[in-house]
């Protein structure tokens, strides 16, 4: 009698054990769909890095402005060499933005931000380098008409590839602005163009 018992408890716990265990296949089926989770999860924390850098630096393209604005003389501003240190010795450079002394002034991208006198000291310009492409696009139309009025590509404002912010597009910003392969120049001034 006790073997008719065991018999078919037997049979039920030799069914269990098939089930608990995973076959290879199941292990790597349950692995590449971990893999993708995480790989779905690294693009994604990526790109959002990247548009938390260009709102970033749009707050600090706009802080840099009225820091500037700030040291304003009589005669116009520094020359283009004292307008970081100027900024600096008066603490108006925004805490994010990487620098010695006002000199050696870096955006989030390792590029370059420098302070630029023109039309004899009445206005100002700020250039940023080593911007990616993409990131350029969301600067360049998330910077807006203020102390700042036009932007361009590359060194100087004061070519004809400048435009005033307000007229700005997309498409302008694609086609004029924002057009190297991998990184831009960006040049804004507060001068209307």
């Amino acid at each position: 009698m006790n073997t008719m018992l065991s018999s078919p408890s037997l049979t039920i716990l030799r069914a269990r054990g098939r089930r608990l265990g995973m076959t290879l296949l199941e292990i790597t089926f349950v692995l590449l769909i971990m893999v993708a989770i995480i790989g779905g999860a690294l693009v994604m924390a990526s790109s959002t890095m990247n548009q938390s850098n260009s709102v970033q630096e749009t707050q600090t393209v706009t802080n840099l402005a009225g820091a500037i604005r700030k040291v304003k003389m009589v005669n116009g501003y520094p020359a283009d060499a004292e307008i970081g240190p100027a900024m600096s010795n008066l603490g108006f450079i925004p805490a994010n933005v990487t620098h010695t002394n006002g000199t050696n002034i870096k955006n989030s991208w390792g590029g370059d931000i420098t302070f630029h006198r023109q039309d004899g000291g009445g206005n100002f310009g700020i250039t940023y380098t080593n911007v990616p492409t993409q990131e350029c696009r969301q600067l360049v139309l998330g910077v807006k008409a203020g102390l700042l009025q036009s932007v361009g590509s590359g060194a100087s404002t004061a070519s004809a590839a400048a435009y005033n912010i307000r007229d700005l597009t997309p498409a302008i910003v694609n086609t004029n602005i924002c057009t190297g392969a991998s990184v831009s120049t960006i040049n804004w001034s507060s001068a209307i163009r």
